[in-house]
């Protein structure tokens, strides 16, 4: 099927078609003025540092212009997950043989490593004024943007362990399925 972008007025709930073909994971600006995306979309492929024609690149489209620009033209492998923040644009990207988060400015320039996870793939991320949380591995990390430093957030789940709660059972005749006497009668099993 044909992938149409398409802007929704909240308030009027008029409905906008973009003039864009195949365009995928994408964020609007802050200033509304710029949308961000990938394409071609997600090829359902998870071969590591994929590099070949369906390889997702960085788009950006401006209202008003004729056409997007392509803002990744020096690389062969996969940029996605484009989210625009301060003027920046934060994508994920294997450009150094591991997927981690990178930024450019929000026409292609100014190329910059964030994360540098030696390991892992950085599989999603999300960003909230000075703060980047991403998840790698098993762990969650909180990265402050300003000075780069990075730590792991200790994680608990908590449960009330409904399973291992004793229960008293009102009438347990009633969930009594079989029996079985043994051949002596000195011993009897209930299920």
């Amino acid at each position: 099927p044909k992938l149409n972008t398409v802007t929704v007025n909240v308030e009027s709930g008029a409905k906008t078609l973009l003039p864009l073909e195949m365009a995928a994971e994408g964020n609007v600006s802050e200033d509304g003025d710029n949308y961000f995306f990938v394409r071609p979309t997600y090829h359902n492929n998870v071969t590591k540092r994929y590099e070949g024609g369906r390889d997702r690149q960085l788009w950006k489209y401006s209202e008003g212009t004729a056409e997007a620009v392509k803002l990744t033209k020096d690389y062969k492998g996969e940029d996605h997950h484009p989210v625009p923040h301060q003027d920046k644009l934060f994508f994920l990207s294997s450009r150094d043989g591991i997927v981690n988060v990178w930024s450019m400015d929000e026409n292609g320039g100014s190329l910059a490593q964030i994360t540098k996870e030696p390991s892992f793939d950085v599989r999603e991320f999300s960003i909230s004024g000075n703060q980047l949380v991403y998840r790698v591995g098993a762990d969650l990390k909180l990265m402050d943007l300003g000075t780069a430093n990075a730590k792991t957030l200790a994680i608990q789940l908590v449960s009330d362990f409904d399973q291992l709660r004793e229960v008293w059972v009102d009438n347990p005749m009633s969930y009594l399925s079989n029996m079985a006497v043994s051949n002596d009668g000195e011993r009897v099993v209930m299920t």
